[in-house]
């Protein structure tokens, strides 16, 4: 859990903050808590955009009317074996 400092609070808000969570059997930090725990999960989370592309889609889209091309295969060279330094011939 991470800490919270809030700073210049009306006495009297704090009063009545206070009265709440004598009134519910808590600390004044639980209270607070609370209070902000329901009011963050009343907001709504964003919800993202159906229409929303990404960076791949829209490039595919800006070139889509140009028709595409196909990129010619490249020649691969074959990969070489791993050295095995652990046989006799490796004399380094």
């Amino acid at each position: 859990m991470s800490a919270l400092t809030i700073a210049n609070i009306d006495p009297e808000t704090e009063a009545g903050l206070r009265r709440l969570a004598e009134r519910n059997g808590r600390t004044l930090e639980a209270e607070i808590a609370d209070l902000l725990a329901k009011a963050a999960a009343s907001v709504a989370p964003p919800v993202e955009d159906p229409k929303a592309k990404g960076l791949g889609s829209e490039i595919v889209a800006m070139f889509a009317k140009h028709g595409g091309f196909d990129l010619p295969e490249r020649q691969r060279w074959p990969v070489p074996e791993p050295i095995d330094f652990d046989t006799p011939d490796y004399d380094r």
